[in-house]
């Protein structure tokens, strides 16, 4: 076919944002813990720790820990928890699964049905389709999920 309507997502596109997603929140983490090893390698040390560096490392953690807790508090946290719920919900997740807007679902149904050849693409405008009715039945095969607000149906498989 050719240019496909818009607001189709692709799952395998969701799976690179939330490895985007989880990577940021890793180095994050690994940031915070970085820094209390580096406190803890300071209080370890034979002679006593040189104040100034101490000072130093436990300035660093905060800021490693104000940015965590920055990140947890963002709607990039909220998305990368929704994307990872969905990762788990859609089986066809990581092969890629089309996820195709509620609002959009006629349309998406009247071209899938001309692209599987059932209706000709110059099929005659005066003979009447019930095309709500059409992607209602179709529906059945199809689950729905939420992500960032909307409602997308998907292949059940």
């Amino acid at each position: 076919g050719g240019q496909k309507m818009s607001g189709i997502l692709d799952t395998r596109d969701l799976q690179d944002r939330l490895e985007e997603l989880e990577s940021e929140y890793d180095d994050l983490k690994t940031a915070v813990d970085d820094a209390e090893e580096a406190i803890q390698d300071l209080r370890d040390d034979e002679e006593a720790p040189d104040p100034d560096a101490l000072e130093d490392a436990e300035t660093a953690l905060q800021e490693a820990k104000d940015f965590l807790q920055e990140f947890e508090e963002s709607d990039d946290f909220k998305e990368m928890k929704e994307l990872h719920d969905m990762s788990e919900e859609i089986s066809e997740w990581r092969y890629g699964d089309a996820l195709i807007p509620v609002d959009g679902w006629v349309d998406y149904v009247r071209e899938l049905v001309e692209d599987l050849g059932y209706i000709s693409k110059d099929f005659p405008w005066w003979i009447e389709v019930d095309w709500e009715k059409t992607a209602e039945n179709i529906a059945q095969d199809y689950s729905t999920i939420d992500y960032q607000g909307e409602t997308y149906y998907y292949r059940n498989v």
